[in-house]
């Protein structure tokens, strides 16, 4: 009788995995602040301390005609973004986004580099309400600085602080765009790749795009990939990430005016009217040692 083995698969575990489900929000107009996910538990980050050590919202800007609000859209409980006077800014800057970057060179061969550093994804499943045109003043991003944001800072608006970013921007047209942004400062930035998102298979439905950086090791080059529900997107994948900012890169110097980088996850919507309403499902920040399949990266 032959003998059995059962192999098994590796499953993921994230050294960070931090995500947001408005589903906890407590208060009004704190939609964002309020609760995340933190590994599993819950916290309101208002109220109670995260287990990174501090509230996980970096800063925070409403105003005068400022609309945030919770209600189901497209099957999804969600919150919902607009404004008729002041612009709207949610930045997550207390997250440890930051790669090991560059074409490897820099990192020892055979040296292992810490586990957080290897992937770290960011996802965010979002929608245009109908009717909604955004431009590069709205969207969500991924913004370099060297600490949280303690301003509205935004690449893809004129007369901005900017020190390099990438995300989903307004095309302009009523529909969304992938940009990736160098340092130049005051913005607008020089877009350093350009790729315009497909439609939804539902109009103004929801999307899910997810951004996947591949940190440097002794034999391998950082690089980002954009994915569209599920789907690499054409122009968006093995981008280098590194200092250069030359075009067709993700930009991310080891040193930006002020201090060490990082990354702030921000939300801004900066295109006025009741119609321009920028519908959020989730976001969800995980960093550790997977690719986005699955398989280990092992340095």
């Amino acid at each position: 009788m032959p003998i059995e083995t059962a192999i098994g698969n590796t499953t993921p575990e994230w050294e960070v995995d931090v995500a947001w489900p408005s589903r906890y929000t407590q208060t009004a107009f704190s939609l964002f602040t309020d609760s995340v996910w933190i590994n599993g538990p819950a916290f309101l980050t208002g109220v109670v301390g995260s287990n990174l050590g501090r509230t996980i919202s970096s800063f925070a800007q409403g105003g005068a005609g400022a609309n945030e609000y919770a209600a189901y859209y497209a099957g999804l409980y969600s919150s919902g973004m607009y404004t008729t006077g002041a612009v709207i800014v949610h930045a997550y800057g207390n997250i440890p986004i930051v790669p090991a970057v560059g074409d490897g060179g820099g990192v020892n061969i055979g040296g292992l580099t810490p586990e957080w550093t290897r992937a770290q994804w960011v996802r965010v499943v979002l929608a245009a309400y109908p009717g909604a045109v955004f431009t590069t003043a709205t969207g969500v991003a991924m913004q370099l600085n060297p600490g949280p944001l303690a301003n509205s800072q935004w690449a893809g608006a004129g007369a901005q602080p900017n020190q390099g970013a990438f995300g989903v921007y307004g095309d302009g047209a009523g529909g969304w765009q992938f940009l990736s942004y160098d340092g130049t400062t005051p913005g607008p930035a020089v877009a350093l790749v350009t790729a315009a998102l497909p439609a939804p298979s539902v109009p103004n439905g929801f999307q899910t795009v997810d951004f996947f950086l591949t940190g440097a090791s002794g034999d391998r080059t950082a690089t980002l990939d954009v994915y569209v529900n599920g789907a690499l997107l054409p122009g968006a994948s093995q981008l280098p990430v590194n200092a250069t900012g030359a075009a067709g890169s993700v930009y991310f110097p080891p040193t930006p005016a002020g201090g060490p980088p990082m990354y702030s996850l921000t939300m801004r919507v900066g295109d006025l009217g009741a119609a321009n309403r920028l519908i959020i499902g989730e976001w969800r920040i995980r960093c550790g040692r997977y690719t986005y399949d699955g398989a280990e990266l092992r340095s």
